[in-house]
């Protein structure tokens, strides 16, 4: 009788653990070349409310709450894409760039609009993704490399020291150095509004200090000892499942920004929690050349248009009668990037929603 016991309880024991395995990170995990990452971010007051949770072994992390959100989502989704690095002759080390903070501008000359979009450089290799170089806010460099996808085990930790170096004029340079001591410290199940994932977590406790140097006389600008991240990674991802931060990384360190993924790599179908919730479809999302637009059969009857804005707020196109027969979205010459839609009814609003041009 005992060893029946003893037998179902220790399939009941491997049973709840089953779930909840210590998963490691490895080349494999890393970005690659047309990679989307969409995410959904909240940021300032509403961000800092959010914590990271406990450290250890076995941990489960709930960020599935609306409330936790803020109810922003909808107007906070961003989306930025890995590429095969472009500019060699600039950053010649560079194999792989994270193509962000796209927009369109009008040129002047050949009249029509082109995409500008600024880049972040890496090394990719067996030790993660080394931060080499950046166009944003203009071309600057980093003598010391800095891996930001950390690939180690549960318990490892390792120091990264850098320095980013940016060219202000002939006689003056901006320096930036960086400390970031990153530890492994935690592993479990994070639950986030589109799913549940098994991760490993990455923090990182970061000291930045800014220095100007005019002639070679240096002048010490800013000291940062308390900037902090927390991001989860799971396995076939390449990019973290959920984060919680405050730092240069982010382009932001005086106040927190919490993200979570909202698809995995470049899958079709944006989870439509980006969406209003007025049952309207744009599929596939992202798309090449064209989409279909799909709305709840009611909304068929009546005359609608379609707007679509880009990043910068700009009316680039315009859909009118949408029907069942008059539902495709063409790209023609729309650049790639992300695009907010807008759907009326005589001016009447009906709902809105994003999509991604490839």
């Amino acid at each position: 009788m005992k060893t029946k016991v003893l037998f179902i309880l220790t399939v009941f024991i491997l049973l709840n653990f089953a779930g909840y395995s210590q998963i490691v990170l490895s080349e494999i995990d890393l970005p690659v070349a047309g990679d989307i990452q969409i995410s959904s971010k909240i940021d300032s007051i509403e961000g800092i409310n959010i914590l990271p949770g406990d450290s250890g072994a076995n941990k489960t992390w709930f960020f599935d709450s609306y409330n936790l959100w803020g109810g922003t989502l909808e107007s906070s989704a961003d989306s930025v894409r890995w590429v095969t690095a472009d500019s060699l002759l600039v950053f010649p080390l560079a194999n792989i760039a994270l193509k962000s903070n796209c927009y369109l501008w009008h040129d002047m000359v050949s009249h029509t609009l082109k995409e500008k979009c600024f880049r972040d450089y890496y090394i990719k290799d067996s030790t993660g993704l080394n931060y080499y170089a950046s166009s944003y806010p203009n071309a600057n460099y980093l003598p010391d490399y800095r891996n930001i996808f950390p690939v180690i085990q549960y318990g490892q930790s390792k120091i990264d020291h850098s320095r980013i170096v940016i060219h202000k004029t002939i006689d003056s340079v901006y320096v930036t150095n960086v400390i970031d001591s990153t530890k492994a410290d935690a592993w479990g199940e994070v639950i986030t509004l589109i799913g549940n994932y098994n991760t490993i977590r990455f923090h990182t406790k970061e000291t930045v200090w800014d220095s100007l140097y005019i002639n070679g006389v240096g002048q010490q600008l800013n000291y940062m000892p308390n900037n902090y991240y927390y991001k989860w990674y799971t396995n076939d991802l390449g990019f973290p499942v959920m984060q919680i931060n405050k730092g240069i990384l982010e382009k932001q360190y005086n106040y927190q920004i919490v993200k979570f993924a909202v698809n995995k790599r470049n899958e079709i179908g944006i989870k439509e929690i980006i969406n209003s919730g007025t049952n309207i479809k744009i599929l596939p999302n992202p798309f090449n050349n064209e989409a279909t637009i799909i709305l709840n059969n009611q909304l068929f009857e009546n005359n609608l248009t379609m707007n679509i804005y880009d990043i910068t707020g700009r009316d680039i196109k315009e859909i009118k009668n949408i029907s069942n027969e008059n539902n495709i979205i063409n790209r023609n010459k729309i650049p790639a990037g992300m695009y907010t839609f807008k759907i009326t009814n005589n001016k009447e609003f009906i709902g809105t929603g994003k999509f991604i041009v490839l």
